[in-house]
């Protein structure tokens, strides 16, 4: 197969440049060949003047909480969030779908997101740009506001990473958790707490790292394991994942920001924990 040119350029780089170099000219690169989305200023400092948020995953701890005190809070979700018995209860704000697997015009995914609109009906999506395209042909999410995560290329030290989501996404590329926290950010919280943010996903490989819920009827192929060949590309993706978060972790305290684990449970021990339902009065 003839390699591309975005191919020739890298093995290129890799040859004859010093790592760093090779990162500045890379990310400078991505800046001038990917459009950015000037649409997403529009969320900047939305809830400057609002102290908390809470972004909710889908790992199997979410199971151990009582998450109806959410309710009244700020929530950001995450993809099948939606198949907790208490999400009309939460009614979140906003709604975090990174994967662009499932923005593929599949009959599936067209599905998928024609529950997610009956289900979230007042919430605001923050998604892969990839999903314009699928959505503009099934006519999908047209009632609601609807925001484009932009591709982008990989930070490897703090100060480079970028949370001007008008520009490509710099960290977080492949984890949804990382999206959420780089939305809050842009939204002005200045606490952010995880729940359902397990992160486990080589937990037990060979099973699958779960949700809250036992099974999709649309993305069954999501909750099983891995195969015996793909061990060696998830620990990859599995180690940025983890760097991505390291590196929110400490571009955040530079400006201020708390990033808090509440889940109880999972992979995440880069940020402080702190007990979920510690965070509420006992009236509520």
């Amino acid at each position: 197969m003839k390699a591309s040119t975005k191919q020739r350029l890298r093995a290129w780089a890799n040859w004859i440049l010093p790592p760093k170099v090779e990162e500045v000219i890379a990310t400078g690169m991505g800046r001038f060949m990917m459009k950015g989305n000037a649409r997403n200023r529009d969320l900047r400092d939305r809830h400057a003047d609002e102290a908390r948020v809470f972004i909710v995953g889908t790992g199997p701890s979410l199971a151990s909480h009582d998450i109806k005190v959410l309710r009244g809070e700020r929530t950001i979700v995450a993809n099948s969030f939606y198949m907790h018995p208490d999400n009309g209860h939460v009614n979140p704000d906003y709604c975090c779908i990174g994967d662009y697997r499932f923005m593929r015009d599949l009959p599936n995914n067209v599905q998928w997101f024609e529950e997610l609109e009956e289900a979230l009906p007042d919430t605001t999506f923050f998604v892969h740009s990839d999903g314009r395209q699928l959505f503009r042909k099934y006519d999908l999410l047209k009632d609601h506001a609807v925001y484009f995560r932009n591709r982008g290329g990989a930070a490897t030290v703090a100060s480079r990473v970028d949370l001007d989501l008008t520009r490509p996404f710099t960290v977080g590329l492949s984890t949804v958790s990382a999206m959420s926290i780089q939305l809050a950010i842009y939204l002005g919280f200045k606490e952010i707490y995880l729940v359902g943010c397990d992160a486990n996903w080589l937990e037990d490989p060979w099973k699958g790292a779960g949700h809250f819920y036992d099974t999709s009827e649309f993305f069954p192929e999501y909750d099983g394991g891995i195969r015996s060949e793909e061990l060696e590309t998830e620990i990859t993706h599995v180690l940025r994942d983890l760097e991505s978060h390291r590196l929110l972790r400490e571009r955040a305290e530079s400006m201020g920001v708390s990033i808090i684990n509440a889940s109880g449970a999972g992979w995440l021990r880069m940020y402080p924990s702190v007990v979920f339902e510690s965070l509420f009065n006992e009236e509520r």
